[in-house]
C-alpha cells in the first residue's frame, strides 16, 4: 500500500543509503561513520546501531573495537559471550590447552554425557594430587586404569603426598560405568579435535567437524527449541568470522611473498 511519510520537524539532514557488498563492509562503514561524527563534537550517547539479526552483532562488534569506539549492548549479550559461541570456543581452547579447566568444566557436560557437579567435583580434586597435572590428566589417568583408552601417549603417573591425595584418587577411581563411559566420549572428542588441528588448515573446517561431531544443532534444539533457529544462526556467524579470518591470513601471506 501507498504510504506518505512526512515529519513536522524542520531542517536536519537527509537520509544517506549505502549498499555493502557484505556484511563486513556494512559494518566498517558504520563504524567509520561514528568516527566522523565523534570527530564533529558528537558524543557517543547519541549514537544508536539498529540491526535485523541478533547474528549481526559480531560484525559490528569487531570493527567498534578495531576503531577503539566504545558500547553497549542493549537487550542482548555481546556476541562472543552468548552460550552457543562459548561452548563451541570452549572446546577448541580445550583441544589446543587440555590444562584449561575453566573451559573444560563448561563443556564436560555439553551435550549431556551424565557428568554431573559431582563428577566435575571428583575429577578436580583428583587433579590437585601430586603428578597429576590438570583435569584433563585425571580424566586420562581414570581411563588409563581401565584400559579405555590405550591411546595415551603418556601415562599419568600419580604419586600421592598426604591421606587426602589417596582419598582424592579412591574417589575418582569410585566413579560408576556410565559417568567411566562419558569421559571416555569426552576424551574422544577433544582428542579427535586436537588431531584435526594438526591437519586442517582451515579453522572454519575444525569447527564444523566439531559441531558435527557432538550433534550440536541436535542438543540445542532439545534443550532450547524456541532459540534454536537464533542460535543456529549465531553459529553460522561464528564460522563466517573464521572464514574472514583465513581469507586475511591468506591475503596477508601473499603480500609477504
Amino acid at each position: 500500500r501507498e504510504k506518505q511519510l512526512r515529519t513536522e520537524r524542520e531542517g536536519g539532514d537527509a537520509i544517506r543509503c549505502f549498499v555493502a557488498q557484505d556484511d563486513r563492509e556494512e559494518a566498517q562503514y558504520v563504524a567509520k561513520e561514528i568516527t566522523q561524527l565523534i570527530a564533529r563534537d558528537l558524543s557517543y550517547d547519541s549514537i544508536a546501531i539498529f540491526f535485523r539479526t541478533n547474528a549481526q552483532a559480531r560484525s559490528f562488534e569487531e570493527q567498534l573495537r578495531f576503531h577503539a569506539i566504545p558500547y553497549r549492548i542493549v537487550g542482548g549479550l555481546s556476541f562472543y559471550q552468548r552460550e552457543e559461541i562459548k561452548d563451541l570456543l570452549a572446546y577448541l581452547h580445550v583441544a589446543l590447552n587440555p590444562a584449561s579447566h575453566v573451559d573444560l568444566l563448561r563443556i564436560l557436560n555439553v551435550p549431556a554425557r551424565k557428568l554431573g557437579a559431582s563428577t566435575a567435583q571428583k575429577i578436580l580434586h583428583a587433579s590437585q594430587v601430586t603428578g597429576i597435572p590438570s583435569m584433563y590428566a585425571a580424566i586420562e589417568y581414570l581411563l588409563q586404569q581401565d584400559l579405555l583408552a590405550d591411546t595415551i601417549e603418556e601415562p599419568i603417573e600419580p604419586s600421592p603426598q598426604s591421606s587426602d591425595e589417596d582419598e582424592a584418587l579412591l574417589t575418582l577411581q569410585s566413579l560408576r560405568t556410565q559417568q567411566r563411559t562419558g569421559l571416555l566420549r569426552f576424551w574422544e572428542v577433544i582428542q579427535a579435535t586436537r588431531d584435526d588441528l594438526l591437519h586442517f588448515t582451515k579453522p572454519s573446517e575444525v569447527l564444523r567437524q566439531l559441531i558435527e561431531r557432538v550433534h550440536y544443532f541436535d542438543y540445542i534444539a532439545q534443550r532450547a527449541p524456541d532459540q534454536a533457529e537464533d542460535k543456529q544462526r549465531n553459529i553460522s556467524e561464528l564460522l563466517h568470522a573464521l572464514e574472514d579470518f583465513e581469507r586475511d591470513w591468506h591475503a596477508q601471506e601473499r603480500e609477504a611473498l
